[in-house]
Order: C-alpha cells, then structure tokens, then sequence
C-alpha cells in the first residue's frame, strides 16, 4: 500500500470518528425525587450497614477463586 492510499484511509477514519462523535447525544436522566432539605426519602428496606459481634464471631473465612482463563493461541505459519 502506498503512502498515499494509506493517508487517504488514516484521514477517512479521523473524520468518520469526528462525525460519529459530534452526533452523539447523551441519555437523559430520570428525575430523582428530593425531601425538602436535598437529601432522597428513606424507605422502609433501607437499613444501616451495622453488625453486631455475635455476627463477626459467626463469620467463616472463606477462600476467594477467581476465574482466569488467559488460553493464548500461538498461529504458526506452514509452508
């Protein structure tokens, strides 16, 4: 491939990405219902993050796994 075709298609990209992006608009985004003092109305399932010690002293550790399957493919070329 030439220079020149190579510019031509390098110049093509930046400017399709440019339009794609000046079109792009972001998603509106829902109203949120505030108290009078700013803060979002408590409900009835909202509960703090508290423990007591008879729940830490229940507590098992437990092992963490984490899944990583990194199977990399080595293409060798015959012939």
């Amino acid at each position: 491939m030439e220079r020149r075709d190579f510019l031509k298609i390098a110049w093509g990209a930046v400017g399709g990405v440019a339009a794609v992006a000046a079109t792009a608009q972001a998603a509106p985004l829902p109203p949120r219902p505030l108290v009078e003092d700013g803060r979002l109305p408590a409900t009835q399932d909202a509960h703090t993050a508290v423990t007591n010690e008879n729940e830490v002293d229940r507590a098992l550790p437990e092992e963490a796994r984490y899944a990583r399957h990194l199977h990399r493919r080595h293409w060798r070329h015959h012939g």
